[in-house]
């Protein structure tokens, strides 16, 4: 094709206009030179097929979607900002903010804080560190971890939840979270499906705030 085109570009510059008036002269310099720039523009995208002249927002080979909440935020370095967030499997996943990443409209890199849920597009770097490219804070949205109810331990008041993604996550409870679904969380029985309203603690661990009992039967039923 590439080799067409040459050959193309070559007979119509060989050619020359039969006695051409002043006008018809200017138009065939101007066919000329459009049809030399046309022949360019087009060897040069078969020579880079890969190459794209469009941008897109989020999209491309590798990238994914995340939500989850912000359990880490290390800013020791203003030119390589790292996050962490736990998702809904119980996973931890960790990414880089760059000059390419992109906030959602008033929110920026000095407002990632713990506790606060993000929902964002990352692609793999070439050190296999995650990118983050776009990312939406949600400041006062609740962050729910579904699974099922492996312990509960009435004497410390911890909650052992596993969740979809087999991650076993501990979880403290007080006087202060709220049971739905049950008289109380020593009635929840083993296996039960729940959704537990988890925060982060300035010690790392989790808090939960809420319980709600998703079936009233174990994982078996």
């Amino acid at each position: 094709m590439v080799d067409r085109l040459k050959s193309y570009m070559e007979r119509e510059l060989s050619l020359t206009p039969q006695q051409p008036s002043n006008i018809r002269l200017l138009g065939f310099l101007f066919g000329r030179a459009s049809l030399i720039i046309l022949t360019m523009l087009a060897l040069c995208m078969l020579s880079f097929p890969g190459t794209s002249f469009a941008q897109g927002k989020g999209k491309g080979p590798g990238t994914t979607n995340y939500r989850g909440l912000i359990t880490q935020v290390d800013a020791s370095n203003s030119q390589d900002v790292i996050f962490s967030i736990l998702d809904h499997t119980g996973s931890i996943d960790t990414f880089h903010v760059t000059s390419a990443t992109r906030f959602n409209k008033h929110d920026a890199t000095s407002q990632l804080a713990i506790n606060v849920v993000a929902v964002l597009k990352a692609r793999a770097n070439n050190t296999g560190g995650l990118d983050a490219l776009q990312v939406e804070l949600q400041h006062h949205a609740p962050f729910n971890l579904p699974g099922t109810l492996q312990n509960y331990d009435s004497a410390s008041g911890q909650l052992t939840l596993t969740t979809s993604g087999n991650s076993s996550i501990v979880f403290a409870t007080t006087n202060s979270t709220t049971v739905e679904g049950a008289a109380s969380l020593a009635d929840i029985a083993i296996g039960t499906a729940i959704s537990v309203g988890t925060l982060v603690q300035s010690d790392g661990s989790y808090l939960a705030t809420t319980v709600e009992v998703e079936s009233e039967s174990g994982t078996g039923s």
